[in-house]
């Protein structure tokens, strides 16, 4: 049983999150009043998952101590209800400390994204980012430390209609560089007058962040002159991608960054987490195959053999029937993981961008380049 901490609340609650915009400038909330509300909801109605939906939820170094105040009473309320609680929205990372991270593990924290945007220097000073990417890296270092949560870096490529290829591949780079749970990739839309004033007019075309998003079968069907799969590492570096030609690059940088690299595919690194979350998004996405096919994998890692047979036919089942996905399965040789799909950890390590086959190593590795 959950419920979401947001800003915005219809009914006009005072509790709804830390720190609120009230006019002009960042304000925020007495904790107290916060923490009185999720004792009653924790007490009276029975609620054990918070999702909070606050970009400025750590707040700024001023708020800090705040901040500290409610994930110190948290971590209270987690000891005698164990409470969990997320952020998606996206952290700003130059508020995180060990000490924060700290008592967001220990009050229940199962993850949280922190937003990075870009991993191309100009187009961060471009977007005014308060983060350097100096201080991104080392707060992709100090997360390390705390491996039960689940961390991911939100990435926009396509900014302003505008970015070239090679700003995009930097911002591929930094994702891996980054070494997170997850990197989720969407795609630049204008949302206000600056940045309808910064993008082309043939580049103002809604559509969803999420391309895959587009299709109710999550497909993202080519077109003539746009390259896919791996090859889309072969487009010229000062080139300014088609969005027709961005949704490609996107479904590559998702597949190769969450799936074929993933860190927890890894020695050293927990499977377990990344099952949990391979699970959760086939509920979004169930005719998918390569999220239960990676989902298998991770189920050998932990020695769980039965279910990651049900995973691979989950994976064979939704590959029946389907030129696009046996098209998308040739194009980064994943079938001949289906068909000799591996036993053991072992076998499992020796997939990936870093690993034999030599064939794969070969062809994804043009990003290191």
């Amino acid at each position: 049983t959950g419920i979401q901490l947001n800003r915005g609340c219809r009914a006009n609650c005072k509790f709804c999150d830390v720190t609120k915009f009230m006019g002009k400038g960042l304000r925020q909330y007495p904790v107290q009043d916060l923490l009185d509300e999720i004792w009653y909801l924790v007490e009276k109605r029975g609620i054990r998952h918070f999702e909070i939906l606050d970009d400025d939820f750590l707040g700024t170094p001023s708020f800090k101590e705040g901040a500290v105040k409610l994930l110190k009473e948290m971590c209270r309320i987690k000891k005698q209800y164990d409470i969990t609680w997320s952020a998606g929205n996206g952290l700003i990372a130059a508020s995180l400390d060990e000490e924060l991270l700290t008592l967001m593990r220990d009050s229940g924290c199962v993850g949280f994204r922190i937003g990075i945007e870009s991993g191309n220097t100009e187009m961060q000073k471009k977007i005014r980012k308060p983060a350097s990417l100096p201080l991104l890296i080392r707060a992709g270092q100090m997360l390390q430390k705390f491996p039960k949560m689940f961390v991911a870096g939100n990435y926009i490529i396509g900014f302003f209609g505008t970015e070239t290829f090679g700003q995009m591949l930097d911002t591929f780079r930094f994702s891996c560089e980054m070494n997170l749970d997850g990197a989720n990739f969407t795609v630049f839309q204008f949302t206000s007058k600056s940045t309808v004033k910064e993008t082309p007019d043939d580049r103002r075309i809604a559509a969803e962040f999420v391309p895959s998003k587009d299709s109710s079968k999550g497909e993202i069907i080519g077109s003539e002159g746009v390259v896919s799969g791996p090859d889309i590492f072969n487009i010229p570096k000062d080139a300014v991608p088609s969005p027709e030609q961005i949704k490609q690059i996107w479904f590559t940088f998702n597949l190769v960054a969450n799936y074929i690299n993933n860190k927890n595919l890894k020695p050293g690194g927990n499977p377990e987490k990344l099952k949990s979350w391979l699970e959760a998004v086939q509920l979004v996405y169930p005719a998918n195959p390569y999220m239960p096919l990676f989902a298998a994998l991770s189920c050998v890692l932990i020695g769980e053999h039965e279910k990651a047979e049900q995973q691979l036919r989950r994976t064979k089942k939704n590959l029946e029937g389907s030129q696009y996905w046996i098209g998308r399965f040739a194009e980064f040789d994943l079938m001949s993981i289906v068909n000799n799909f591996p036993g053991n950890p072992e076998q499992v390590y020796r997939i990936g961008i870093d690993r034999i086959p030599e064939q794969l190593r070969r062809r994804y590795s043009k990003w290191e380049d």
